[in-house]
């Protein structure tokens, strides 16, 4: 490669170190490209799939993040985006941590597109949900036998609610059609009665 000017070789270069599995080539031809300002959005998408690739799950989410500035809406660095972050929140709410979760879907939320924005909103409300419903079916036997703690429960569980409610409202307004907004509205409203 002459320099590394020529931009069509490096491209080239980086694609099919992408197919031998070369990795750690891929990644340094993809950011040649990037620099070169050579096929922008495509280059920074094959450079942090080469680092996901290599394990190197900071790196990655750096280049998307750079990508996405440089690229706002483009909808393959989004995508690639918010399904790290969808994963990573659905991973900490099954182990039980509400703000690891949170913290990971409101990445997903702030993104441009309006259908992840939507599908984060929903996930937030899900979760609120869920932990509204777990305490409130924890305090249910203790409902007669200690109407003082049953109450303190209720209200952290109403609290929820009222937080998923919120994120539904937004999501709706995002999408009115989205039927899974709609019947989780629903549960939610039932929950609040």
């Amino acid at each position: 490669i002459v320099n590394n000017k020529d931009n069509a070789t490096v491209d080239n270069t980086a694609y099919c170190a992408t197919k031998i599995k070369n990795y750690a080539a891929a990644e340094k031809y993809f950011d040649m490209s990037i620099k070169n300002n050579y096929k922008g959005a495509s280059s920074y998408l094959g450079k942090a799939q080469a680092q996901k690739s290599q394990n190197k799950t900071a790196e990655m989410l750096t280049t998307l993040q750079d990508g996405m500035k440089a690229f706002p809406g483009n909808m393959k660095l989004e995508t690639m985006y918010a399904a790290y972050y969808m994963k990573e929140g659905q991973t900490f709410q099954k182990a039980g941590d509400e703000a690891k979760a949170a913290e990971n879907y409101t990445k997903v939320v702030n993104l441009t597109t309006k259908s992840f924005k939507t599908q984060g909103l929903a996930s937030l409300a899900s979760l609120y949900f869920n932990n509204g419903a777990k305490i409130l079916q924890a305090a249910t036997p203790i409902a007669n036998s200690d109407k003082a703690k049953y109450d303190a429960e209720k209200a952290k569980a109403v609290n929820d609610f009222k937080k998923a409610k919120d994120y539904l409202v937004q999501a709706q307004s995002l999408d009115p059609a989205n039927q899974d907004v709609k019947d989780l509205m629903k549960q939610v409203n039932e929950a609040l009665k």
